[in-house]
């Protein structure tokens, strides 16, 4: 059961930083580019897109319960309370008696590469969006533009994000 919860958990955490990653996508587009909008935002392109961060959710965590599973001593978890309110992967690593660095190791890179690349390209366009809005020459076009992603960016920091992130 707590592997279960556990995958699940940090699933959701990368398909919910992908979504993220698809909505900068979309405001960069509509922004940036208006007029290839349609071209290049399809219907398959939104499903390849979504589909690729529900694959990629499910390869990169599925290595998590696993790496957990190997270890030899399984009886930490009952005699051990993790101080959350769910099973997080490095909480359960750190409740271990055996060597644990390659889940130490695992969880780290895991955790930074979704956490830098995606951030680091949701930050990219929404540069590249700032940088376009400020080149237009009314205040009107450019309130409505940024009035246009100010709420897609406030997800960046809402607490279940923010959450995601610290795990």
């Amino acid at each position: 059961m707590y592997l279960a919860q556990m995958y699940f958990i940090h699933a959701y955490c990368i398909v919910e930083s992908a979504v993220l990653l698809a909505m900068a996508l979309d405001c960069y587009l509509a922004i940036c580019i208006p007029l290839c909008y349609t071209t290049i935002l399809t219907t398959p392109m939104v499903i390849k897109m979504g589909l690729g961060g529900v694959t990629q959710a499910i390869l990169i965590v599925l290595s998590c319960p696993l790496l957990i599973k190997r270890l030899p001593d399984m009886t930490y978890y009952t005699k051990h309370v993790i101080n959350h309110a769910y099973c997080e992967h490095m909480a359960v690593v750190k409740l271990a008696s055996a060597n644990t660095l390659i889940n130490r190791a695992y969880g780290i890179s895991v955790a930074l590469s979704v956490m830098i690349l995606d951030l680091g390209l949701i930050a990219t366009s929404y540069i590249k969006i700032l940088q376009a809005v400020f080149r237009l020459s009314s205040q009107n076009a450019r309130s409505k533009a940024l009035g246009t992603c100010a709420p897609m960016s406030a997800l960046y920091l809402s607490p279940t994000h923010l959450h995601c992130l610290a795990s």
